[in-house]
């Protein structure tokens, strides 16, 4: 069980290192296997019952031979080939749809399998894709209605004939369709994860640079209080180197300190000669 779990991982797994291109990959790979494994559930089925009680062929023909486009498709998305891959697989789908409403006329399993292909356009290629899908399923069921009314085709068979295979056909094909919804409702959810893991890391990253921003324009603040401080040191040295009487020496140092400082008092103690007492010799200020 390990082992198939296994090959089913490893094939499921993007080969592609782009981030959007492994998603498409992986997206394309999930959506094969929703189409594949019930359309070829759906071809055994019919086959069995063809071969038991007779009837339509197509539904057997269309399950077990539309495997050969999505092995196609597999291998060129396993390719790099995403666009090419995903057309090949709407056009398979379109081409089954249209066979069996011509082989055994249209019904709610032709409009189921319809639906499908719309679905898969949207989750594969987008919304214009989906569109023109729209338009050429409804063109496909239009013109296959017409054709069975104006007797160029067999008319829609009548239920005991193909219940069995209708109802097969109705509940695989909403397995795929909820496969396929669950694809995008994946998708969708990852995609408000990584937004808001995105959101997180920008707001993280806004205040981390807001703080470093602060700390730089504090620390410039700094620096230039430390470089106007060893200026003003610089000037009062070269000034006081100037003067040569102590008297006038001492008050031209205390006003120059208050005044390249911004202090707004100064003052120079200095011990007498007994070594006892300070006197002050000179200030700034008044208040000194």
């Amino acid at each position: 069980m390990s082992n198939i779990r296994g090959i089913f991982q490893k094939g499921l797994t993007p080969k592609a290192t782009d981030p959007e291109k492994a998603r498409r990959e992986y997206i394309l790979n999930i959506v094969l296997l929703g189409l594949a494994v019930p359309s070829l559930l759906y071809g055994l089925a019919s086959l069995a019952i063809w071969l038991i009680r007779g009837g339509p062929w197509a539904g057997a023909a269309a399950g077990i031979g539309v495997q050969a486009f999505y092995v196609l498709a597999y291998w060129l998305n396993r390719k790099g080939h995403h666009q090419a891959a995903a057309f090949i697989v709407l056009g398979a789908l379109v081409l089954v749809m249209l066979a069996g409403g011509l082989q055994v006329g249209i019904g709610h399993s032709t409009m189921v399998g319809y639906a499908i292909i719309v679905a898969v356009a949207g989750l594969l290629a987008g919304f214009r894709a989906a569109l023109l899908l729209t338009l050429i399923c409804g063109g496909s069921y239009a013109l296959t209605g017409w054709m069975q009314i104006s007797g160029w085709v067999p008319a829609a068979l009548p239920p005991e004939k193909t219940l069995t295979v209708d109802l097969a056909g109705i509940v695989l094909g909403l397995v795929s369709l909820a496969m396929i919804l669950w694809v995008a409702e994946s998708q969708l959810r990852r995609a408000l994860y990584r937004e808001r893991h995105l959101s997180t890391e920008l707001r993280q990253a806004v205040l981390t640079l807001e703080q470093r921003s602060a700390d730089l324009a504090q620390r410039t603040a700094e620096l230039s209080r430390r470089t106007s401080q060893l200026q003003a040191a610089a000037d009062v040295a070269r000034r006081a180197a100037e003067i040569r009487d102590v008297e006038t020496l001492l008050k031209e140092t205390v006003r120059l300190i208050s005044d390249r400082f911004g202090f707004y008092h100064a003052g120079i103690f200095l011990i007498d000669e007994a070594g006892e007492y300070v006197i002050l010799r000179a200030a700034s200020s008044e208040c000194g």
